[in-house]
């Protein structure tokens, strides 16, 4: 975790994803950068090394990997950075306000 190039930007924002063809799982995510974000899930299935395809509200389908694994926390690393306009839209409609 520590090599992470971009600093996150905390989000809040209902996503889904899927693996392969199977159905979609709805996940929390609570930050987000050009190269990756970071999700939490309600179950253990998804392990470092596993490709899915992540939709953040309506962006997406966004091909990535799972970076790592603490607890149901997951990294995630998007195979293609996002456009910064679109990180800056997907912000703008999801920051997190304490």
């Amino acid at each position: 975790m520590a090599d992470r190039r971009e600093d996150r930007i905390p989000v809040e924002i209902l996503s889904k994803f899927r693996t392969g063809s199977g159905r979609a799982h709805i996940v929390q995510v609570s930050n987000l950068s050009r190269s990756g974000c970071m999700l939490h899930q309600n179950f253990s299935a998804l392990e470092p090394g596993k490709k899915l395809t992540l939709r953040l509200g309506t962006v997406g389908p966004i091909e990535s990997i799972v970076r790592w694994k603490d607890g149901l926390d997951l990294g995630i690393e998007f195979e293609v950075p996002l456009h910064p306009s679109v990180l800056e839209h997907i912000v703008s409609q999801n920051r997190k306000v304490d």
